[in-house]
């Protein structure tokens, strides 16, 4: 009983820590994240050529030094001028040499591109920069199988402090920066919001995902290839992938004799942090066939849409070569970029998803087999260079049958590992546990469960109280509960619901406290509260709030066609629709506020109450939780006597869009988003709420 007690009592500490710093408007930073910050930290900051203040030199219209020597000299040795003219030549050669377009009938779809690219161009130059600052620096690799979203126009301009600056161009070229913003299909992925934080601090990171086919709207439209302009195709460096074979003895040891072949090849974008001239990479990979080797299946395949392990036999092999595809195009890129004796120091490997174990398994075979590393030194290097994030996601196993006939050679090395790891714990359990804790599962077909193998050999994020906890608790002894785990929110970053959303608050923000170191450390917010009682501030807020209500108004009236009053109130109810939120709570609250006016007459202050569903409205209890809080509006706004007292509205789809105009608008909040303990959804929190610590205790009793 003290050891469940004791494993449920940190983890509820965690959730309580998590909750108070993790669910975002406000970010604040943990010990340890900091440190892994001041681990991975650049010499961005030390270079005596790199400026401290990107925006500073952009707003003096100073040359912005490159750091660094290459063989073109001074031809290359500033970045690009910022001025209107250089953007404006910028956007009009992209449409013309780039895209191929004439430039008398040109659409907004072909400005946006010619856009993109030019903003594409200044990242480009950051990254390169980038790269070479930091070799022999440790570098922190991100390998998830999401689709990895990159980052908005928006985010980007904010980011590199050049909005001002394209609003202008396009304004003497005839168009609006808004227009662009609106052709923009990539929205902010929170896979993203930690890497922007990362980059932001000049800390080297790589993000590595697939790149699945879709048919862009935008790249139909324009006759142009269908990568993302983002990205640059890299076709010169293709990585081989093999699959099937067998293995067989080769001079006293053993090789991994392939079947089939097929050519990885990598598409690459920058992406910016926050005021610095540092950049970080996504690579994703997409699969091409090799004329020179037959297949029994169809490559491109692999990187058509996501597979499932749910699926029938066919598509249980695609997402096994699918996830291989993956793991040996990344461990190929890392074992090329790095010495093998030097992997410890400049190394970190950060895994999303269960799958990530082939990862480990194939950087292994590759230190075992190719490299003839010893087994124990190797086993050491991976058990200290990987983390993983526990996801609750069920997709976590292979059928042994399919994994010995597309990777033989990793099936024995999986047998390996448990074989020894089984003898090293057999010892403190009895047989019922050992099974539990097996990579092995004895089952009809047997089956690998590849989370067992990431709580073996990798460091765990504990964000959250696991739905595993009792098999996480029986691995506990093994692997050192606290040497082993960490605990780490990211979150998203502050910016992105002050300067992004609401630049209104960020300018009141800067005036009082200042200066805007805040924007970078929001622990430089603590100077704001010696405004507290400050009246000045007081009508500053009243007129911003004002503001952004008159925004909201705007919006609604072209989103819904809806009016609603300036000077109320606004409350706001933010989560799911599932009847084990507080929506339902609020709702009948609000019933009783109505009741309470009919029958007592008492006079409330004017309000507006608008519910919005943040998530897909998809099961039945859901659709009757719309069905009610649409009845209760149509029964509150039909009522004459109530008409500019109170006001409700229900988004049931409340996107992005709707997000950016509410909450800066809202006077009063009561936001749960997120529907589930997942990691996952926690980054996706947008405002504190009160709400969230009390469901927790709720939950522990």
């Amino acid at each position: 009983m003290d050891e469940e007690s004791s494993f449920e009592e940190r983890n509820s500490t965690e959730q309580r820590q998590e909750l108070g710093r993790g669910t975002i408007l406000f970010h604040m930073e943990s010990e340890v994240e900091r440190k892994i910050k001041e681990d991975l930290k650049s010499t961005t900051d030390t270079d005596p050529r790199a400026p401290k203040s990107r925006f500073e030199l952009q707003t003096n219209n100073e040359p912005m030094p490159r750091p660094g020597q290459h063989q073109f000299g001074d031809i290359a040795s500033t970045y690009m001028p910022v001025d209107v003219a250089t953007i404006k030549k910028q956007i009009v050669g992209h449409i013309e040499h780039t895209l191929g377009k004439a430039l008398d009938r040109v659409r907004k779809e072909e400005v946006y591109m010619g856009v993109v690219l030019s903003v594409r161009d200044r990242l480009l130059e950051c990254l390169n920069d980038s790269r070479k600052n930091c070799e022999k620096k440790k570098v922190l690799y991100c390998i998830t199988k999401e689709n990895i979203e990159y980052v908005s126009l928006k985010k980007t301009l904010l980011n590199i402090g050049l909005e001002s600056q394209y609003f202008d161009s396009l304004k003497e070229m005839g168009y609006e920066l808004e227009d662009m913003y609106a052709q923009d299909t990539y929205a902010d992925d929170k896979r993203n919001h930690a890497m922007e934080e990362l980059t932001t601090f000049n800390c080297p990171v790589r993000y590595y995902g697939l790149m699945y086919s879709h048919s862009s709207k935008l790249s139909a439209t324009l006759s142009v290839p269908r990568s993302p302009p983002w990205s640059i195709k890299n076709p010169d460096s293709p990585i081989l992938v093999k699959f099937g074979g067998k293995t067989v003895n080769a001079q006293d040891k053993l090789e991994w004799k392939a079947g089939e072949v097929v050519e990885a090849i990598s598409y690459n974008a920058a992406i910016s942090g926050y005021n610095t001239f540092h950049a970080n990479e996504i690579k994703k990979f997409k699969a091409y066939s090799l004329s020179s080797t037959k297949c029994t299946f169809k490559p491109k395949k692999l990187t058509k849409k996501q597979y499932k392990s749910s699926g029938d036999t066919k598509e249980k092999e695609y997402k096994l070569r699918q996830d291989y595809l993956l793991a040996a195009a990344t461990v190929a890129e890392i074992v090329g970029s790095h010495d093998m004796s030097e992997l410890l120091n400049e190394v970190g490997v950060h895994l999303a998803d269960p799958s990530g174990a082939l990862v480990m398994i194939e950087l292994f075979r590759i230190l075992f087999d190719e490299h003839s590393m010893k087994y124990e030194q190797a086993f050491e290097i991976i058990k200290k260079i990987f983390t993983y994030k526990y996801t609750g996601s069920e997709d976590n196993y292979y059928e042994v049958p399919v994994l010995e006939r597309v990777l033989p050679r990793h099936l024995e090395i999986i047998y390996l590992l448990n074989h020894n790891f089984l003898e090293l714990v057999k010892s403190k359990y009895p047989h019922d546990v050992i099974r539990k804790l097996s990579w092995i599962e004895e089952s009809d077909p047997k089956r690998v469960r590849l989370e067992n193998i990431c709580y073996t050999l990798a460091r765990l994020f504990l964000i959250h109280m696991c739905k595993d906890k009792h098999l996480l608790r029986d691995f506990e002894p093994y692997f050192n509960y606290k040497e082993k785990t960490m605990e780490i929110c990211f979150g998203e970053p502050h910016r992105k619901w002050i300067i992004e959303v609401n630049a209104k608050l960020a300018n009141i923000l800067t005036h009082y406290i200042g200066d805007d170191k805040w924007k970078k450390d929001f622990a430089a917010l603590r100077g704001f509260e010696a405004f507290t009682n400050d009246e000045a501030l007081a009508k500053d807020w009243t007129a911003m709030k004002l503001h952004n209500k008159k925004r909201l108004a705007t919006f609604l009236m072209s989103r819904m066609n809806v009016i609603i009053p300036n000077e109320a109130m606004l409350n706001v109810i933010l989560c799911s629709f599932n009847p084990g939120e507080r929506v339902i709570m609020a709702g009948l609250y609000l019933l009783h506020q109505y009741s309470i006016f009919k029958t007592e007459r008492r006079e409330i202050a004017p309000r507006v109450v608008i519910f919005g569903a943040v998530s897909p409205i998809q099961s039945e209890s859901e659709k009757d939780t719309l069905s009610f809080l649409q009845q209760l509006a149509d029964l509150i706004n039909n009522e004459i006597e109530m008409k500019g007292m109170l006001t409700v509205l229900v988004i049931a789809d409340c996107d992005s869009k709707f997000l950016e105009k509410i909450i800066p608008a809202a006077d009063l909040s009561d936001c749960l988003l997120y529907t589930s303990p997942s990691p996952r959804d926690l980054s996706t929190s947008r405002m504190p709420s009160s709400a969230c610590k009390k469901k927790k205790k709720k939950k522990k009793k």
